[in-house]
């Protein structure tokens, strides 16, 4: 099996992959904005040109983990387009890309509690009124959708 994990240099991102590798889940491919030279299974790439078709037309990934993205609800606020361009707009160039070159990789894309808001009782469900309350909130809704979609 080969697994993508995009934002492998994040906090979320670098456990998975070191967990991957531990468990020696199939070929770990790494993807981040970051340059490694010291991994042959890494994938760097230019935040500025929001294009994913290259990895995809270049590679066959299993599945595909996006791990990428803005993390911070106070981010969001005082940049709602950054935080949109990255949670939710990069998910559909990522998708699309998959779409016209590699169709049958599986994709997974990380969410996030913000979707509920204020939650009224604790554990959250996914069956959960989804009810965002920050621009962070609504972006990751969106991504969820465009996933659906």
């Amino acid at each position: 099996m080969k697994l993508l994990i995009i934002g492998s240099k994040g906090f979320i991102g670098s456990h998975l992959v070191a967990e991957l590798e531990h468990t020696k889940m199939g070929e770990i491919w790494s993807c981040d904005i970051f340059i490694d030279n010291n991994n042959s299974n890494y994938i760097s790439i230019d935040a500025s040109l929001d294009n994913f078709d290259e990895i995809f037309n270049s590679h066959n990934f299993d599945i595909c983990i996006n791990c990428a993205g803005a993390a911070s609800v106070p981010d969001s606020l005082k940049e709602p387009l950054k935080d949109y361009c990255l949670n939710t707009r990069n998910v559909f160039l990522i998708l699309d890309s998959i779409r016209k070159f590699s169709p049958s990789t599986k994709f997974i894309n990380l969410s996030s509690a913000a979707v509920y808001g204020n939650p009224k009782k604790l554990p959250i469900r996914e069956t959960d009124e989804l009810s965002p309350l920050s621009p962070y909130g609504w972006h990751k809704l969106q991504s969820e959708n465009i996933c659906k979609e």
